[in-house]
């Protein structure tokens, strides 16, 4: 190989060594767009996680109340949707809750309260 490249213009060196630089920036780059991607998803699940387990501890809170007698089921489902419709995250972001008809039983967003969706939303917490 290094006969042929000793043959080659000086202008044609340069272009050679021009481009395996620009491949290897480019290569850098997608490894780094790669690893970088990975790294905001991990965030993203990390921050889905946390905001389900705050709601969901709210809920086993009302939950625990009725089940030692200190709350009747109508009013620790009340409350606990009443607790449920203050909580934000991600700025404007809300929780609510519907039913495995999907019917919705508490949205703070009253422009699609009690209408069906088809649409389910699904957080797994490991």
């Amino acid at each position: 190989m290094l006969p042929y490249f000793h043959a080659l213009k000086v202008t044609t060196k340069i272009g050679l060594l021009l481009g395996c630089a620009i491949a290897g920036i480019f290569t850098i780059a997608a490894v780094f767009l790669i690893s970088e991607r990975s790294l905001i998803l991990e965030d993203r699940k990390a921050a889905v996680r946390q905001t389900v387990q705050i709601a969901d501890t709210l809920i086993k809170h009302f939950h625990s109340r009725q089940q030692s007698g200190e709350l009747t089921l109508e009013q620790a489902q009340t409350q606990a949707k009443t607790a449920l419709s203050q909580l934000r995250y991600s700025g404007n972001e809300y929780f609510w809750i519907n039913d495995m008809k999907s019917v919705f039983l508490m949205q703070p967003n009253r422009s699609g309260y009690w209408l069906r969706t088809w649409v389910l939303l699904s957080a797994v917490s490991n």
